[in-house]
Parts: C-alpha cells; sequence; structure tokens
C-alpha cells in the first residue's frame, strides 16, 4: 500500500511543479518528505527514451502487477 501512496504522491507533486511553469526536476523522497531537486545532468529525451520497451506478456512484472490486483488489460482475450 505505501508504494502507491508513494506514487501517488510523487505523481501530486509533479502535477504542482508543472501548474507552476517547473519542469526539468526529479521528484524524490527525502527526510520522510517528499520533494524536488533539479536534474543534475542534462538529459534530452532523445537519450531517455530510446524507443519502445516491451514488457513481456509472461514476465515477472506481469505477475506482479495481476498479484498485486492491478490489471493493465484483459490478458486473457
Amino acid at each position: 500500500m505505501f508504494d502507491r501512496l508513494l506514487a501517488s504522491t510523487f505523481g501530486v507533486h509533479a502535477i504542482d511543479l508543472l501548474a507552476k511553469g517547473q519542469s526539468e526536476k526529479l521528484i524524490v523522497w527525502r527526510g520522510g518528505n517528499v520533494t524536488d531537486i533539479s536534474i543534475p545532468i542534462p538529459i534530452s529525451l532523445a537519450d531517455a527514451a530510446q524507443g519502445p520497451r516491451f514488457v513481456p506478456i509472461n514476465g515477472e512484472m506481469i505477475r506482479t502487477t495481476c498479484g498485486l490486483g492491478i490489471y493493465l488489460w484483459n490478458a486473457t482475450g
């Protein structure tokens, strides 16, 4: 449950930053609080995303999400 709460809190913080016109920030957990820092090195979107990354349908990630009750789609058709 903590992971979902943490992820949601990170998301809210990120949206708040964007609403203020701030970008190029990294959301972090520091000292028991969610905060943000400037990205320390220049990273272009092209460098960060080198094409699609696929998750194997029978892989550990899908088994984990199903075990947690997180369903991304109906894998059985």
